[in-house]
C-alpha cells in the first residue's frame, strides 16, 4: 500500500455534474431513462432502463452519462444498495430518477472503484447515520459524499483488485439471476396450470358464488393490554410474502379481538393483500395455522369444499397475480377490496379432479423449490462472503 492515499471522493470526481455541459441542438433524439425501479439493488446493475426523447427529461431529472456512478440518496433505497454503473447509454446520455446523485470519475479514478467503495455495507451503515430529512422522505446529502475518504491506489492497482472482485461477483451474479430463474420457472408452472384447467371439463364461477370473504382489524395501538403477552396469531400484510402461512411475528389479546373487528380465520384460508404499491398488493397465501387472525390490510377466501379446495384456489389465484393486481385499474392508489375480489372469474373442475392437480402441481414445486434453496444457500454463503472481499480490497489485502 505504499503508493495508495486517502482522499476526499469529491476530490478525485464529480458529483451531480451539470446539465449545462451538454450541447443538444435535436430535442427529438433518443435518450436512456433509468427510474429508481430500473436499478437492481440484488445485482448493483440497470437493468430496465427505458428511452426517451430528450425533450422529455432534459428538465426536472437528473442528467448522466456513460461511465458515471449513480447512486440512490433517498431511503430506503440508499440502505437497500441501490448503486449501479451507468453503462450503453443510447447516445452516450441518460436521465433519471431526482432521487439519484451522480458521481463522475476523473482520471485518477475507476468507476468501478467508486462504485465497489459505495456498495461497502459499512459505507451504506455508516451514511445512514448522516441522512437529513423527516422520517420516510429522509436522503444522503451531497456534501457527505464529497468529504468521504476513500483509499485511492494508483489506477494499475485499481484494474487489478477490479479485476479480482468482477471474478468473484460473477459467480454471486450467476447464483442470483440462477436463483431468479427458478422462481420464474415456478411461476411458469402455475401459468400452465391455469391454461390446462380451461381445457378441462369445468364450470366457471364467481369467488362471489362459493366463497366466504372477510377481512380483519386493528386493535387500538395506544392500549396495551390488547397487545402485551397476546397469544392470538395477528396477521399483517408483511406475513403475506411468506407463501404458505404457518407462524405469526404479530400477536394480539383476546381483549384486543374483541374491541376491534379482528376475526378469527379458518385454517386453509386463502389470504390476499389489498394494498401495496410494490409487489404486495395482489400476492396470495395460504394460511396452515390455527386460531390466526389478520389486519385489514389481508382478506380472508373460504371455499365451500363440496364445491372447491382451499389448496386448488390458493394455485389458482396464486397463478394471476398481475391480472388481481390490474383490478384496481390505473390508479394504483385505490387498492383492491373485497367487492372487486368478488368478481374475480375461476374454472373449476370435479374435486376429484382438483385434487389430482394439486397433487401434480406439489410434486413439481417441491422439486423446483429445492433446487431454489440449494441455489439461494450457496449465494448466501457467498453474500456473506462480500463484505469481507470488499474490506480486503480496500485495505489493500487483494
Amino acid at each position: 500500500m505504499r503508493d495508495w492515499r486517502n482522499i476526499k471522493l469529491g476530490e478525485v470526481t464529480e458529483i451531480n455534474p451539470s446539465l449545462t455541459e451538454l450541447k443538444i441542438q435535436n430535442d427529438e433524439i433518443d435518450v436512456s431513462f433509468v427510474p429508481m425501479t430500473a436499478v437492481n439493488a440484488l445485482l448493483g446493475i440497470i437493468d430496465k432502463s427505458e428511452t426517451r426523447k430528450y425533450k422529455e427529461v432534459r428538465k426536472g431529472y437528473t442528467y448522466f452519462r456513460n461511465n458515471d456512478v449513480l447512486f440512490a440518496k433517498i431511503t430506503p433505497c440508499m440502505q437497500n444498495g441501490k448503486v449501479a454503473i451507468a453503462r450503453s447509454l443510447l447516445n452516450s446520455i441518460g436521465f433519471g430518477s431526482t432521487e439519484f446523485h451522480v458521481i463522475r470519475p476523473t482520471v485518477y479514478i475507476l468507476s468501478e472503484w467508486i462504485y465497489l467503495f459505495l456498495r461497502q455495507p459499512t459505507f451504506l451503515l455508516n451514511a445512514a447515520n448522516y441522512m437529513q430529512g423527516a422520517v420516510g422522505q429522509q436522503r444522503l446529502p451531497e456534501d457527505y459524499l464529497f468529504n468521504t475518504y476513500i483509499p485511492l491506489p494508483p489506477l494499475e492497482e485499481q484494474k487489478r483488485i477490479v479485476g479480482i472482485i468482477d471474478d468473484k461477483l460473477n459467480i454471486i451474479e450467476k447464483l442470483k439471476r440462477s436463483n431468479i430463474k427458478q422462481k420464474e420457472n415456478r411461476e411458469a408452472l402455475f401459468k400452465k396450470f391455469l391454461n390446462s384447467v380451461k381445457n378441462n371439463d369445468t364450470k366457471q364461477y364467481l369467488i362471489n358464488d362459493f366463497c366466504t370473504l372477510r377481512t380483519g382489524g386493528t386493535p387500538d395501538s395506544t392500549n396495551e393490554s390488547y397487545y402485551k403477552n397476546g397469544t392470538i396469531p395477528w396477521l399483517v400484510s408483511g406475513d403475506i410474502h411468506k407463501g404458505l402461512i404457518k407462524n405469526s411475528e404479530k400477536y394480539i389479546t383476546e381483549e384486543g379481538k374483541n374491541h376491534s373487528n379482528a376475526k378469527i380465520l379458518p385454517k386453509g384460508s386463502v389470504l390476499i393483500a389489498l394494498n401495496g404499491q410494490g409487489k404486495t398488493r395482489g400476492t396470495v397465501a395460504m394460511l396452515e395455522m390455527e386460531g390466526a387472525t389478520c389486519n385489514q390490510s389481508l382478506v380472508s377466501i373460504m371455499p365451500d369444499s363440496n364445491i372447491a379446495l382451499s389448496k386448488y384456489v390458493y394455485f389458482n389465484l396464486l397463478s394471476r397475480y398481475e391480472e388481481i393486481r390490474a383490478l384496481t385499474g390505473d390508479n394504483e392508489r385505490s387498492g383492491l377490496s373485497i367487492a372487486k375480489i368478488n368478481k374475480i372469474k375461476i374454472n373449476l373442475p370435479s374435486i376429484d379432479l382438483q385434487k389430482q392437480i394439486i397433487k401434480k402441481l406439489e410434486k413439481q414445486i417441491d422439486v423446483i423449490n429445492k433446487i431454489g434453496n440449494l441455489l439461494e444457500e450457496q449465494s448466501n454463503n457467498i453474500d456473506y462472503l462480500f463484505p469481507s472481499i470488499l474490506r480486503q480490497a480496500f485495505q489493500g489485502k487483494l
